[in-house]
């Protein structure tokens, strides 16, 4: 939201973001307040947040049909989000830190740089967690700027993600790999 509102501060921008989030139901102190950020970020009538079961196919036709997936996060196991999201032609703003650093890279993404944080969580499931990435929110609203307003750089960037995508992580390359792996 910070850096949404940053690179699109104005709503004579014709920028909108798509808050896609899962059970808030269950957590509905931090359901609240993401929607009060959003408005004392000033974008809340510019944000559109869905929390509803949403099937695969539209889940893919949502993300297909943004000019950015961006992913500001404190750490990733694999980032399937993100993989799909290339996949489909759709340019990828993360945190480069975590899982996706294998596929988040300069050439075929937009790696928002970090500094490690003591991490600070009264979620038990991030107990055993004493580090996590705090992104660099100045070098995220940069890239939200340039795919905004440099198609050609997007346009290539992408070309590059898709083709990465589909020859490390296809079907056909898992299972040659699990072949050599098997054969060992």
């Amino acid at each position: 939201l910070k850096a949404f509102s940053a690179a699109f501060p104005s709503n004579s921008d014709d920028a909108c973001m798509v808050f896609k989030t899962s059970h808030s139901s269950d957590h509905p102190i931090e359901s609240k307040r993401l929607k009060e950020l959003a408005r004392e970020f000033g974008i809340f009538d510019r944000t559109f947040f869905f929390d509803d079961y949403m099937p695969r196919e539209k889940l893919l036709f949502l993300t297909a049909a943004s000019d950015a997936y961006i992913s500001l996060h404190r750490g990733e196991g694999l980032g399937m989000g993100m993989l799909e999201a290339m996949t489909l032609g759709v340019p990828v703003v993360a945190t480069d830190y975590g899982g996706n650093t294998d596929f988040v890279k300069e050439q075929t993404a937009y790696p928002v740089p970090y500094k490690l944080a003591e991490a600070k969580s009264d979620i038990p499931a991030y107990d055993f967690v004493s580090k996590w990435a705090q992104p660099d929110i100045d070098a995220a609203v940069t890239f939200l700027q340039r795919i905004y307003r440099n198609r050609e750089e997007v346009k290539r960037k992408v070309a590059t993600a898709k083709d990465f995508i589909e020859k490390n992580y296809s079907a056909e390359t898992f299972r040659n790999d699990l072949s050599a792996f098997l054969a060992i």
